[in-house]
């Protein structure tokens, strides 16, 4: 028998974060940048929102997650959308911190 436990670090084969943006403008630019610019910084796919709020795999605004690393830089009340497509403010010390796979469970949705 083999058991899998959760993943929390980082695969391998995947880039390593930037230094995270600071302040909320640049926060904010993240949202304009290439699919090939956020990966090489260490942001992550999610996965695909209908208007509904039903995921899809082919439509909708890409869900791109943080990196673990960036927890601290997140500017106090700037809107995150979970992995649930939830938005709510982030809060340093009380938005969660767990990281999966090198990623935060939330981070913004780019058109």
């Amino acid at each position: 028998m083999k058991i899998t436990t959760p993943q929390f670090t980082r695969p391998k084969s995947e880039p390593g974060p930037s230094a995270p943006p600071v302040g909320k403008d640049k926060f904010d630019a993240l949202k304009s940048m290439s699919d090939i610019a956020l990966k090489e910084m260490g942001l992550q796919k999610w996965g695909r929102m209908y208007d509904s709020g039903h995921e899809s795999t082919d439509s909708g605004p890409m869900l791109w997650l943080y990196p673990g690393e960036w927890y601290s830089s997140i500017p106090n009340g700037y809107p995150i959308v979970d992995i649930n497509f939830n938005e709510e403010k982030f809060c340093f010390g009380i938005t969660d911190d767990d990281v999966r796979f090198g990623c935060l469970s939330y981070g913004f949705l780019k058109e």
